[in-house]
C-alpha cells in the first residue's frame, strides 16, 4: 500500500512539474486583463485605470533621460 501512495505522489509531483513548466514558457507578447473599457481617450476627463493603461502604452516622452541625467537624443 505505501509503495502505490509512493508512486501516486511521484506520478502527481511529476504532473505538477510538467505544468508549472508550461506555465512558465517565456511569451511572445504581454497581455493585462481588466474588467473597464475607457469611455474616452482624453487625458483629463475621467480618470479610470484601462485609460491609463493605453494612454501609459501610446503616449511617449519628448524628452529622455539616462541614468546619469544627460540628455538624450
Amino acid at each position: 500500500m505505501k509503495s502505490l501512495l509512493r508512486g501516486l505522489l511521484i506520478v502527481a509531483t511529476m504532473l505538477l512539474a510538467s505544468a508549472a513548466n508550461a506555465a512558465t514558457e517565456a511569451r511572445e507578447r504581454l497581455t493585462i486583463g481588466i474588467t473597464q473599457f475607457p469611455s474616452t481617450f482624453h487625458p483629463n476627463i475621467d480618470s479610470m485605470l484601462a485609460k491609463s493603461y493605453v494612454l501609459g502604452k501610446t503616449r511617449r516622452p519628448i524628452t529622455v533621460y539616462d541614468a546619469f541625467w544627460s540628455l538624450v537624443f
